[in-house]
């Protein structure tokens, strides 16, 4: 699928599920993103225009209206200006909300929304070297020892903004969850989280935070174990 048809399609409906559109995700981590990107800005602009209507907002916009054609005010060119400004509003601080990463809380709350924004497509299965993993994770400062388990996703995310690293391992029963995000995103979060399918673990290092997420089937202490004797901070 070409790029300008996969955009139309996301803009058009961020949450196509079509197997065309999940194929062009596995086989392109681009257009993976720019979808879990449009999905979560999708959230936030709901979220952001649903705003609660008063009973009798009604009654003051009919009383309004009377007052000024009383008045011989233009209404009908008033309301329009107003509606227009207030769709420039509410698209301007949509956009600044989605940007900002305001809706999110915490980095369990962020790591979760981002597994289920991505679910569809992350497990894509592909093959990465040793050299290819530990250029990645150069750029946070880490490098991995030795092997854990096989590596089945691995590519740059974003967090509030900020460049992180997403991998996901082949666990014993189901994939696992890494990831590294710089200090700079500055987003509490509790050493153990879990909702109703998934637990995690934070982990704090000194230039960066790394978050484990698993399916209640594994066991998030154990590769918490691992992942501290394998991953390594890069000497200086």
């Amino acid at each position: 699928m070409d790029e300008l048809t996969f955009r139309r399609r996301i803009y058009a409906d961020p949450n196509d599920k079509q197997k065309d559109i999940i194929d062009a995700c596995k086989s392109d981590s681009k257009k993976a993103q720019f979808k879990a990107d449009m999905q979560a800005f999708d959230h936030k602009l709901n979220d952001a225009l649903n705003i609660e209507v008063p009973d009798n907002l009604a009654d003051k916009i009919l009383l309004s209206q009377s007052i000024d054609s009383q008045q011989g005010k233009n209404s009908k060119s008033k309301i329009h200006l107003a509606l227009a400004a207030s769709v420039v509003f509410a698209v301007g601080l949509s956009f600044q909300i989605f940007y900002s990463g305001g809706e999110y809380k915490s980095l369990s709350e962020h790591a979760l929304a981002h597994i289920y924004a991505e679910e569809s497509h992350m497990h894509d299965e592909r093959s990465y070297s040793a050299d290819n993993l530990n250029d990645k994770l150069s750029n946070f400062g880490f490098t991995l020892a030795n092997s854990i388990s096989k590596v089945t996703f691995a590519d740059f995310c974003h967090f509030d903004g900020v460049k992180s690293l997403h991998l996901v391992f082949q666990g014993e029963n189901s994939p696992v969850t890494v990831f590294l995000i710089p200090k700079e995103v500055n987003l509490p979060g509790q050493s153990n989280f879990s909702d109703q399918r998934f637990n995690g673990q934070i982990v704090n290092y000194e230039n960066a935070d790394m978050v484990i997420v698993a399916d209640k089937g594994e066991n998030s202490t154990k590769w918490q174990q691992k992942l501290a004797s394998s991953l390594q901070l890069q000497k200086t």
